[in-house]
């Protein structure tokens, strides 16, 4: 009897077991093929998608924006050319009238008052290129004092002494095909050369004090006071009226430069290119203690 409930209770266990055991794998079995089958992959949200959710009106802006800036990358630029070119013509001009000036009547006149006309020439040719808008400096000492001031570029100062430097080789050149050599009263094209009988330091004094006046003026003058381009004028007449007699007045590296390349290249005179170096001096440093002048004495 005891074997006989044993025996159906045993069946009932194993039986009762092995249905267990294959629900069991059945489950296992259902989640292993779950997780061997391929899932989509989550889609990132990334700059693709980002620019998908843009709406037309920001895209729009967007691009107005990038061609606003490129327009006015173009208009900077143009315009830094169109100051340097004006620099470039102002200063041809001003190397021909002024040393033109010279070298018609330098010398010529025991009493010396050829000096006058000359330099009345100079700063007549100063006050016209600047009151008709030819030009904004013509001197690159101006440029350096404008440039300290922060009220040209950089960029624009370099740009602009580039000009000045070509302008004035090629008013040069001008006079050396213009003037033929008995008629060129100079000797060397109106370029600067300490005079005999005055000293080095002497024309760095003159050209120092003389670049300080007309910095000065430039400065404290500025392009909204009434008759300030006939003060810068006269500021470059008072200081030809000096120093002609010194060392031909330099007040300007520039103008002194193309004059002194051009003799030394055409005619092997390399006296004014060899003292080329106190004409820079001179009017640079002088140039630069006017702003510093300015800065502490007449700015607000």
């Amino acid at each position: 009897m005891g074997f006989g409930f044993n025996v159906p209770s045993c069946f009932f266990l194993v039986a009762l077991h092995l249905g267990t055991s294959g629900a069991s794998r059945v489950h296992i079995q259902t989640s292993s093929e779950h997780l061997s089958q391929p899932q989509p992959l989550q889609k990132v949200r990334g700059g693709s998608e980002l620019d998908e959710m843009r709406t037309p009106a920001a895209s729009k802006q967007s691009e107005e924006a990038s061609a606003l800036l490129v327009a006015e990358r173009g208009t900077t630029e143009e315009a830094t050319f169109t100051l340097a070119f004006r620099e470039f013509l102002g200063m041809s001009l001003f190397v021909f009238f002024g040393c033109g000036s010279a070298m018609s009547v330098a010398n010529r006149s025991s009493s010396n008052t050829w000096i006058l006309q000359v330099a009345l020439s100079f700063g007549f040719a100063i006050f016209v290129l600047l009151e008709a808008g030819i030009a904004n400096e013509i001197n690159c000492a101006v440029t350096l004092g404008l440039t300290i001031e922060k009220q040209l570029s950089l960029k624009q100062g370099v740009c602009n002494l580039m000009a000045q430097l070509l302008g004035s080789m090629v008013g040069a050149a001008i006079l050396k095909v213009m003037f033929p050599i008995d008629k060129d009263f100079t000797g060397g094209l109106g370029s600067n050369t300490i005079v005999s009988g005055w000293t080095f330091v002497g024309a760095f004094i003159g050209e120092f004090i003389g670049t300080f006046l007309l910095m000065l003026v430039v400065l404290a003058a500025g392009p909204s006071k009434h008759l300030a381009n006939l003060a810068i004028g006269l500021a470059v007449f008072l200081a030809h009226s000096v120093l002609i007699p010194v060392d031909g007045c330099s007040i300007n590296p520039t103008r002194s430069f193309g004059p002194a390349v051009i003799q030394a290249v055409t005619s092997k005179h390399t006296d004014a290119l060899m003292q080329l170096w106190i004409f820079w001096i001179g009017p640079l440093s002088g140039a630069a203690c006017a702003t510093l002048a300015h800065h502490l004495c007449y700015q607000n």
